[in-house]
């Protein structure tokens, strides 16, 4: 008898796969017991992604959990590694292709066993992703090979009196050449770290696209083999896991060519200044750098603004985005907006510009014309003043932007609401704006009614905008509670009003 239409949908390998991608873990594990069919199709969604390393060794023995000498608990076989289960383990781990966490501990003797009685093959042979958070472990180049594509290890400082680390990154190179992902994170910072031979190993690795590490283990010799890597398109440096929150140096290599980083589209530093990063953007000339992202640890000065204002628009002629952040401005010395934007307006194609905690600006609705005029592709702008000194920009300055900015899709500005201008008549009906969806007005003082303010926001504001304010921590509680419950209010009129949403 002819198996029915259904019968035959049931079967057919694409539709079951096509079925079981739209179903969680627990619901393929389920449909992988209906059938042998069904279970070559449903395993693969089931273990090619598993949180931790534990129930796929669970598949070799039994894990009991034990404490050493030094009070940490650890997992170790319950008895030896039987051939027949190698058999099953094989079945299952051909699957994995990530490991997301991996932060059990595990006894030598697990591996040991492990290596004494597998068969000629790879542990996990199609594993792409690796992510271990432990620190070196002599059993880590077991995973390591030539399909992995992402790692991601965490480096303990205290180990490197040791050779762990060192001994674990120099099976890279020969282990896994195709990472084109590599995430080192250390744990805590050091003045001066001992030399790990990170340029030799990651300048080996001609295939990497994406390189995250910390700023303690950036040398000038690491920053050389960076900048010849053919296809390195991002680098992060971030700080390490540590309290003592300060800024980082690194000297620009004396035999730096103007020519590294071929490839190289989006770095974002952090902990750097701005007064180290302008070197690195000037003596390395990134033409193909789209993102840039400085967060430094500084209060960075008028002049340091400017300077890297110019020097990534002379250097860096296809930035689109731009993000630069330093620690809060303690000075309330007024400045000249128009001097300090200047450098910009020759990065015609910036998209995306935000500053946090900026020196005050003091803005004016001339010059924030002249500087969204001078952007015409901008979709986000975000000048995220502190409240040290009162705001200059009037909220009316919206009138005048929403027509000049048809593409603007996030805007946050520090105005002041004072005098708030009417606009729910006809003579005063003003052009909204066309495509705006966050308008977040930070701190900015509430210092109208509430009617004039939400009756002004409708107005000029989208359906469907999301309003944004922040809690000014900086002034006085009760004056900035006060403030903050106008803003929410005026937030959950609008709400009603138009389907603004409000988040605070």
């Amino acid at each position: 008898m002819a198996p029915n239409p259904t019968t035959r949908m049931l079967t057919t390998r694409e539709v079951l796969r096509l079925v079981f991608e739209y179903c969680d873990r627990r619901d393929n594990g389920r449909n992988a017991l209906v059938s042998k069919n069904w279970s070559n199709e449903a395993l693969p969604f089931v273990w090619s992604s598993i949180e931790t390393l534990r129930p796929l060794l669970n598949l070799l023995a039994p894990l009991d959990v034990v404490t050493d000498a030094t009070g940490e608990r650890k997992y170790r076989f319950r008895r030896p590694i039987r051939p027949a289960c190698w058999v099953v383990f094989l079945k299952y781990s051909r699957h994995v292709h990530e490991i997301k966490s991996m932060r059990e501990k595990f006894c030598d003797s697990v591996f040991t066993y492990i290596a004494s009685s597998r068969p000629v093959i790879e542990l996990l042979p199609n594993l792409r992703r690796l992510n271990y958070m432990n620190g070196p472990e002599s059993f880590l180049p077991v995973f390591l090979h030539l399909k992995l594509t992402q790692l991601r290890l965490s480096i303990d400082f205290l180990d490197w009196d040791q050779r762990g680390t060192r001994w674990l990154i120099s099976y890279l190179p020969d282990r896994a050449p195709n990472l084109e992902y590599l995430r080192l994170d250390a744990t805590r910072s050091a003045d001066a770290p001992p030399e790990l031979g990170l340029d030799t190993v990651i300048g080996s690795l001609s295939r990497l696209r994406k390189l995250s590490t910390s700023s303690s283990l950036l040398t000038p010799s690491l920053l050389h083999a960076l900048s010849l890597l053919p296809c390195l398109e991002s680098l992060r440096v971030k700080f390490p896991m540590s309290v003592d929150i300060r800024p980082t140096k690194v000297a620009v290599p004396s035999f730096a060519r103007d020519d590294g980083f071929p490839a190289l589209k989006s770095l974002e530093l952090e902990s750097y200044s701005f007064e180290v990063v302008a070197p690195i953007l000037e003596l390395y000339r990134l033409d193909h750098l789209v993102h840039l992202s400085v967060d430094s640890f500084a209060r960075e000065p008028v002049g340091e603004y400017v300077n890297i204002f110019s020097i990534a628009s002379t250097y860096c002629p296809r930035l689109q985005s731009l993000e630069l952040e330093s620690l809060p401005q303690a000075t309330k010395q007024p400045i000249d907006p128009t001097i300090f934007f200047q450098p910009l307006c020759r990065c015609s194609s910036l998209t995306a510009l935000t500053l946090s905690n900026p020196v005050p600006l003091c803005l004016d609705t001339k010059t924030l014309i002249a500087i969204v005029t001078s952007l015409p592709f901008l979709h986000t702008l975000c000048l995220e003043e502190q409240s040290t000194v009162p705001p200059t920009l009037p909220l009316s300055s919206l009138v005048e932007l929403a027509p000049r900015c048809p593409r603007l899709e996030r805007l946050t500005l520090y105005m002041d609401t004072f005098l708030c201008p009417p606009c729910t008549t006809e003579e005063h009906h003003f052009e909204p704006f066309k495509a705006l969806k966050i308008l977040s007005v930070g701190t900015s003082p509430f210092r109208s009614s509430l009617k004039a303010v939400t009756a002004f926001l409708i107005g000029v504001l989208p359906r469907h905008c999301n309003l944004h304010h922040t809690f000014d921590y900086d002034n006085d509680d009760e004056l900035a509670s006060v403030n903050s419950e106008r803003w929410f209010r005026a937030a959950e009129i609008l709400s009603r009003a138009t389907n603004i949403s409000t988040v605070e």
